[in-house]
């Protein structure tokens, strides 16, 4: 009987500590700037030196969690259209973001776990660039 007392204290420690942490909610790219404000007004990049694939037109989805600081981390490219360097450097772009939390809707600094879609050399004619940027759209992210 003792050692069910205490998984059953155990169990009870853990279920009032878990609302305390934060967990991440999913969210699309255009409902971000309700929890978090991008603070950079500009990005450096690294670029390879011989890239792949980066003279045309294309884009890189970069999945990413915004933390509690409002620090990017794990940033990962999930879609690059066409394939070639551009993910890497979109990874460095998104990875150099930096958040601050929007009073008033995110004061509890809630973290998410979110994407943006970087561009690359984008057509002129909106129905091709439209077209370009929903190869690059990822599935799974609540609205």
């Amino acid at each position: 009987m003792m050692l069910s007392k205490s998984l059953l204290a155990a169990a009870l420690c853990l279920a009032v500590a878990t609302p305390a942490m934060a967990r991440n909610i999913t969210v699309t790219p255009e409902r971000v700037p309700a929890y978090w404000q991008v603070t950079n007004t500009s990005v450096d990049i690294d670029v390879p030196n011989s890239a792949r694939n980066t003279s045309g037109p294309g884009c890189a989805a970069v999945a990413y969690t915004i933390d509690t600081n409002g620090n990017v981390s794990q940033p990962v490219a999930k879609k690059v259209v066409p394939a070639g360097d551009f993910a890497t450097i979109a990874v460095s772009a998104v990875s150099r973001f930096h958040y601050a939390a929007v009073r008033g809707t995110n004061d509890n600094r809630q973290p998410i776990d979110t994407y943006y879609v970087v561009q690359f050399n984008m057509p002129t004619d909106p129905a091709a660039k439209a077209a370009l940027l929903k190869q690059c759209a990822l599935p799974g992210y609540a609205s």
